[in-house]
């Protein structure tokens, strides 16, 4: 039983490191790819496909290469995480305009503002409050 909840969460941690590289394959592919946003988050998409896929046919020597081995797994499930992304990125750019529990996605754009409290000076920074350093103003127009 152990030993299966550690390798859950192992399989949740390469996900996650996946999902991280995603960043990096995602800019990598954007200079390849040039202004066609949909293009990019297919290719994504398809460089965590293969990475996923094609570690299966590949096995090495050792236990760390066979088709159970940590390496392995580590690679299969990282192509899942960048995969994962690419997939993400390709309906936020599709702007589907799908509906859930009432509030309607596609119609007004999304902005994704994460901030870390330690790092916000609180005075002279423009959009912070400094009563509060987890709030953030926007105007967009």
């Amino acid at each position: 039983m152990r030993r299966m909840a550690l390798q859950r969460i192992l399989r949740g941690g390469y996900t996650a490191i996946g999902a991280v590289a995603s960043g990096s394959t995602g800019n990598w592919l954007h200079s390849q790819i040039p202004d066609n946003d949909i293009a990019v988050d297919l290719a994504q998409a398809a460089v965590g496909a293969t990475l996923s896929i094609g570690v299966a046919g590949f096995t090495g020597p050792g236990e760390m290469m066979d088709e159970n081995g940590v390496l392995s797994e580590a690679i299969e499930f990282a192509g899942y995480g960048i995969q994962a992304a690419g997939w993400d990125e390709l309906f936020t750019d599709l702007e589907l305009g799908l509906t859930t529990g009432g509030a309607q996605f596609g119609s007004d754009r999304v902005v994704d503002v994460r901030s870390r409290a330690s790092r916000v000076r609180t005075s002279g920074q423009t959009g912070t409050d400094s009563s509060n350093p987890s709030k953030f103003q926007a105007d967009i127009g």
